[in-house]
């Protein structure tokens, strides 16, 4: 803090103005809590995929407004390629992290078929209540994981080529001209 003082009339009274520098201040505070969540790459025949919520463990940045208190995140899944309820059960939860807890783990439980697709992902996103990202103490520095579902039905089969110049219809008449011709033809004299 500095202080200015200024005249204000010809008495010379004198008012102290006191003015406050606070640079990046959030209550005790040089900063908010910074929150990540990891990517995941894992098989479609595990049982589940792990994510990991990360909190910031800096020394300075623990002796904040948020001491003794938990953290609470919402947690909800997002379409990508996986689709929820095919490739993966999708959620939406509050998740709460205890004071002084470094990380938390939850999982997402996926979804095996038999389905030779590829690679699919989904997304997980995190997001704060309003009440606490008004007070700005926390700030979630990478929201998204990303959770990569390896197929495991190998590639899939390919599609059914045309010959070039042959229509199913066209196959179909020559079939039938077949059967015909094998039957004795179709009955027809020229008359002579």
């Amino acid at each position: 803090m500095f202080f200015k003082t200024q005249k204000i009339n010809s008495k010379n009274w004198i008012v102290l103005t006191a003015m406050a520098v606070l640079i990046g201040c959030s209550l005790k505070t040089a900063s908010a809590q910074q929150i990540r969540i990891n990517d995941v790459s894992s098989s479609e025949a595990s049982a589940t995929q792990r994510f990991t919520i990360s909190v910031d463990s800096n020394a300075d940045k623990q002796t904040n407004a948020l001491k003794g208190e938990a953290i609470s995140l919402v947690v909800s899944t997002n379409d990508g390629t996986a689709l929820a309820g095919a490739d993966y059960q999708s959620t939406q939860q509050t998740i709460t992290i205890a004071e002084g807890v470094a990380s938390t783990d939850f999982d997402i439980v996926l979804i095996d078929d038999a389905l030779s697709e590829g690679n699919e992902t989904y997304t997980v996103n995190l997001s704060l209540p309003s009440a606490v990202r008004q007070k700005g103490l926390i700030t979630i520095v990478d929201g998204v994981g990303v959770g990569t579902i390896i197929d495991n039905d190998g590639a899939p089969a390919p599609a059914a080529t045309p010959v070039p110049g042959v229509s199913v219809w066209g196959l179909g008449f020559l079939v039938f001209l077949t059967i015909i011709a094998a039957a004795g033809g179709f009955g027809y004299r020229r008359p002579f």
